[in-house]
Formats: C-alpha cells, structure tokens, sequence
C-alpha cells in the first residue's frame, strides 16, 4: 500500500493512543505500509509492535528509518522538543525522565535533520543540549559521555580517512576534517552520505554499507548502521586519536542486480504484442 494522506473528506484523529515502535512518532505513518494512521478511516493489519531496521538481512519495511533513542540527560534540544509536541498531540503519555524508543520515517528525520543543523549554526556549542525534564542544568551526567568530550574538545576538529568501494574499483582514501564532533549517527550519516555523493555521483543511503576500522587495521571491521552502533563508533574513534592513529571509514557501495534475462525476454515479448495491436 503506498503512503496516504488524509483529503478534506477524511477526519484527523489525534486521539490518545499507545506508541507503537511500528510507526513514525512524529507523523504517525505505519513504516511497514506506508498508511497514515492519523486519518480515522485508515487502518492497517501490519505488526506495529516490530522494531524496524536498516539492516539489508532483516529489513521488513520498504523505506529508511530513524531508530532513535531519547535519552534525557543526551537528547538534542531540537528533538526533545519535537517529540515532546508529538507525545502532546497523540497523547502517547511517554515518561521524558527516563529513555525510551522512537522511529521517525526518512520525511520527518530528514526535517529533523535540517532543523537540528539549522539551530547548531544560530547558538553557542554550549548550549546546544540541555535537560529538559529537570531543574538541574544539564552537566552530562552520563559517566561514558563525559570520558568522550573529556578526551577531545569540542573545538578540535573531528579527522578521518574516507575510502569508497564501488563494484569495478576502490577510491584512493580521502582525508576528511569536520570542524567539531557530530552530534549524534544522523548528522555524521548525512555528512558521510554528501561526501560519497560528491565522489561517485548521487545515491541513496540504502546503495552503501558503512563500517570502520584503524587505518592499518586487519579484517572486514565494525559495522555502522544505527543509532545503536554510534556510541560504541565515537568511543574506537577517541581511543584511536589518543593513540596517534586515524580511524579509516569504508563505504562499500553495493553491485546493483541486473534485471533477469527472463523479465528482459517477458518485456520484449509484450512490447511487440503492443505494436502488432496497435
């Protein structure tokens, strides 16, 4: 089923309802069947209660997600603010003092995205993240981020090398500087995927898989695909930098399947039937 808006005919429902980890927290779109579930006569059998993923073994939804993760003592500002309206409007009643799940489909992390970049160039670094659920100001709390921003101001450029793998060649490496640490996997993702684009012409994240590892290191090194991958990347990266020794980033660009010499014949077979028609 593809994606649905609601039309004039049709009535928002922004009644309370449970969050289901299925659907996009932010617009309510079912990311298995693409129904916007918003509209009262829309309706779905898919399994909501399944966690999406990128993963090309695992994927069951058609389209790239955001696998998030709130946490309050870590969260953007921007986010936290765009999913404390959401939790408003659908009445998920989710508890912002503790972490908690969330799927956005690409349209609303996308806007996030933008949003979150957009507000990083207008404000100060420090002030860019703060807790939202207490009166404390915000001290990162949490021991493992402390250790990371501890090890590497967030003045110093975040360095790494780039290789990009296609199907007939691979790329010399490229040496990247971005001017601070990224914020979270989405932001350093879109940077990645710009800079790949700029190398090998337009793709889509899903054409690519990303994995890193030291740049003299051996082995097939560590995948980088969700959210869950990020904090375990950043720690290999400061462990590697108070080394002396640069974190090698690969972009292995999948082979695209030809089409079948059968469905290549079927469409000969049928273009000629049209003509002899016609």
């Amino acid at each position: 089923m593809n994606e649905t808006d609601c039309t004039f005919k049709e009535t928002i429902d922004t009644e309370e309802r449970k969050y289901e980890i299925g659907t996009c927290y932010t617009c309510q779109k079912c990311l298995y069947c693409g129904v916007n579930l918003t509209c009262e006569e829309n309706k779905c059998s898919c399994d909501k209660s399944l966690k999406p993923t990128n993963s090309k073994t695992k994927k069951l939804q058609s389209g790239y997600v955001r696998n998030g993760v709130y946490d309050p003592h870590k969260s953007h500002s921007v986010l936290v603010t765009l999913l404390q309206s959401s939790n408003d409007l659908y009445g998920y009643n989710s508890n912002f003092s503790k972490k908690f799940n969330y799927t956005l489909c690409a349209k609303c992390n996308s806007q996030l995205a933008r949003d979150q970049n957009a507000y990083n160039k207008n404000k100060p670094i420090s002030t860019k993240r703060r807790n939202l659920t207490t009166t404390e100001p915000f001290t990162a709390s949490s021991n493992e981020l402390s250790e990371l921003n501890n090890s590497s101001s967030l003045n110093t450029p975040f360095r790494f090398k780039l290789i990009i793998k296609t199907p007939d060649s691979t790329k010399p490496a490229k040496a990247i500087a971005l001017e601070k640490n990224p914020d979270d996997y989405y932001e350093f993702d879109d940077i990645v995927l710009q800079k790949v684009c700029e190398t090998v012409g337009l793709l889509v994240r899903s054409e690519y898989e990303l994995s890193y590892k030291a740049e003299k290191g051996v082995g097939a090194g560590t995948v980088l695909e969700e959210e869950e991958d990020f904090e375990e990347f950043m720690r290999e990266y400061h462990r590697l930098i108070s080394s002396n020794k640069v974190l090698l980033l690969v972009v292995t660009i999948q082979k695209k399947e030809p089409l079948k010499r059968k469905k290549v014949l079927s469409f000969i077979f049928l273009k000629v039937i049209i003509i002899i028609i016609y």
